[in-house]
């Protein structure tokens, strides 16, 4: 499903990129590269994917949150590199409760950039992000385990892919929409990655 999902993007991409590139390689070579800094924050709806014998599991939505920064780094005017560094939720439902694991969180987007007019301009934006776990709650027992510690059970490695877009003002105002896809299991005794939606507010500097 994922390889689906990734290889419909980039071919939907791919005329864009193409004009993009077409029109800009002579600017980049003599302007050279151009970047600004930009600070993200927004909401998360995460999910746990467990797969067993060969049958997924989905676990009920939980609402999380992140915030961070990041960096936008122009490669031509219409093409960029996006790295990050977030502080996010992953979680899911348990009985009786809600679990969130928190992550320090280092995604690198590839951003390609649309004019809509000159007041804004589409983002869409692909690529991988790895995290670390640092600490997990559990609102129905605030005095369990950190389950990234060692007697906790779950891996502090974690790794996705991130597809999205967005609406970036000229101002430097950004709202954007993105789906995170778990493709690391985070349990060493089985198939469970992690899942996220996420709506996020942004301005650029």
């Amino acid at each position: 499903m994922v390889r689906i999902i990734v290889s419909g993007f980039l071919i939907f991409c791919l005329p864009f990129i193409s004009f993009a590139q077409s029109q800009e390689q002579a600017q980049v070579q003599t302007q050279g590269l151009k970047w600004k800094y930009g600070m993200r924050v927004g909401v998360n709806f995460d999910e746990v994917k467990a797969t067993e014998r060969g049958i997924s599991i989905h676990t009920g939505s939980n609402i999380g949150g992140h915030v961070g920064v990041v960096m936008d780094i122009n490669l031509t005017s219409h093409l960029y590199i996006q790295p990050g560094i977030m502080l996010t939720t992953k979680g899911l439902k348990i009985e009786d409760g809600r679990l969130w694991l928190g992550y320090m969180e280092v995604p690198v987007l590839f951003s390609l950039a649309l004019p809509v007019n000159n007041e804004a301009r589409v983002r869409l934006n692909a690529g991988p992000a790895v995290a670390l776990g640092v600490v997990s709650i559990n609102n129905q027992n605030s005095s369990s385990t950190n389950l990234f510690s060692e007697d906790g059970g779950l891996k502090r490695f974690n790794a996705g892919l991130i597809i999205g877009g967005g609406v970036e003002l000229v101002g430097g105002l950004y709202l954007g929409l993105s789906y995170e896809f778990g493709l690391y299991s985070i349990s060493p005794e089985g198939d469970v990655k992690t899942n996220s939606l996420s709506l996020t507010f942004g301005h650029s500097f």
